[in-house]
């Protein structure tokens, strides 16, 4: 029987009833929202003026379609990612207060003073830091949770407890398999035929499916499972200021990962991949923008010089985060040598996971508001972008060798398609 859902007013009478919680927010005086956009949750945050909560409830079909029901159970998974998170991730987790196994749901801190990574990325808002702390927290919960930084049986226990083969056969669909075939899912721009089609030529298929193997069947450590730009807050952001972009306190964490009901064990590239299509999204977007009649200033020059940096800091944020913990590995015959051919192959299928990732969100379910918010014409040309670089990634992931490597498929890109727009001119 599906839990009862809260709203914004029995969210207070809940937390009034809970000793825990009440002493950590004057429910007296609070005033409750629902701000959740996502298809699976009810996300309501409570605020009495001075301290917040937010609670997170599983809804039992997806917000978009009341008919297509899902399992509740993901709110488990979303359990699992917090408690990980919040102990070895500490820095860059939301506090986590608890779950209600009964009523399906979780409490969580409020983070209502930082910002959406996606909406100041739309904004051309230069945020420093905020990669190399994603990277970062990819590292913190990959060693901690996988035979480098945990014994075999307690890493196998863990990945059997968080099974969860409802919410992976979304991840499988959604990324690996409907975009590359027709399916009620998928919508794009007439204009983007041909390179949609490019993407369903069988040898691309076959490059997807060793994406989708790989994500199968290397269950190395605990995922975010769907870490994009949505999943990310990042500090106040400083607004971009010529090449005066800077923020002093370096130390401090830039970013508080959320949203973790897809956390399974997988592949720790899927993470990175997942973030790095995002950023390739971002970058699409750009493109779209600056090749929009010549709108391109020093600003947005500057803006699209950092986006470009984006893969290698958090790259190197993970790499050497990851480098750091695991020279006190818990399994002695992983040795250095063999730590660093694991880090190149990271690396290699993280490039792939990104072309898949930005696919699906250029044309199948869940699309990005990157592309969607864009006029038609420019639309057309994100998606044009984000289609042909995906597919460059998808088609050469094993040749990838640094995170250059990616920079460099992505200015390629806008160099050619840039090319081809004059031509056509």
């Amino acid at each position: 029987m599906p839990a009862r859902l809260c709203d914004e007013r029995t969210v207070i009478d809940y937390i009034a009833g809970s000793s825990d919680l009440s002493a950590l927010i004057n429910t007296g005086q609070a005033h409750a929202k629902e701000v959740g956009d996502g298809n699976l949750n009810l996300l309501v945050l409570v605020q009495d003026g001075t301290r917040g909560l937010v609670v997170k409830q599983t809804l039992p079909y997806v917000r978009s379609d009341h008919s297509w029901a899902v399992t509740e159970d993901s709110i488990f998974a979303e359990a699992r990612g917090l408690d990980a998170a919040s102990t070895y991730a500490t820095r860059y987790a939301p506090r986590y207060f608890g779950l209600d196994a009964s009523r399906k749901l979780v409490v969580e801190e409020d983070l209502s003073q930082w910002q959406v990574w996606r909406s100041t990325l739309n904004q051309r808002i230069i945020t420093p830091y905020a990669a190399r702390d994603a990277g970062r927290f990819i590292a913190d919960l990959a060693y901690h949770t996988s035979y480098f930084g945990a014994g075999e049986q307690e890493v196998q226990r863990a990945a059997a407890a968080a099974a969860n083969p409802e919410i992976e056969q979304i991840t499988e669909d959604l990324i690996f398999t409907e975009p590359y075939y027709g399916h009620d899912h998928n919508s794009w721009e007439p204009a983007a035929n041909d390179e949609v089609e490019a993407l369903r030529r069988d040898s691309v298929r076959t490059k997807v499916a060793e994406l989708k193997y790989e994500f199968l069947t290397r269950a190395e450590a605990l995922l975010h499972g769907d870490l994009h730009t949505n999943s990310i807050f990042v500090r106040r952001p400083v607004e971009l200021d010529g090449d005066n972009a800077s923020e002093t306190d370096t130390n401090a964490p830039h970013v508080k990962v959320f949203d973790f009901e897809f956390g399974v064990y997988g592949p720790v590239s899927f993470d990175l991949g997942v973030l790095w299509g995002n950023v390739l999204l971002a970058q699409a977007r750009e493109y779209a923008l600056a090749n929009a009649g010549g709108s391109e200033d020093r600003a947005a020059s500057a803006y699209g010089d950092w986006l470009l940096s984006l893969y290698t800091e958090s790259w190197n944020g993970f790499e050497q985060e990851f480098r750091r913990l695991s020279a006190h590995r818990v399994n002695r015959i992983f040795t250095a040598e063999f730590v660093g051919q694991w880090i190149a192959r990271t690396l290699r299928y993280a490039a792939g996971f990104a072309g898949a990732e930005a696919v699906r969100r250029t044309i199948g379910w869940a699309k990005v508001a990157d592309i969607e918010t864009l006029p038609t014409n420019e639309k057309i040309r994100a998606t044009r972008f984000a289609l042909t670089a995906s597919k460059t990634l998808i088609e050469g992931f094993q040749d990838i060798a640094s995170a250059q490597d990616i920079r460099d498929v992505v200015e390629t890109t806008a160099s050619r398609l840039g090319a081809a727009e004059g031509n056509d001119d």
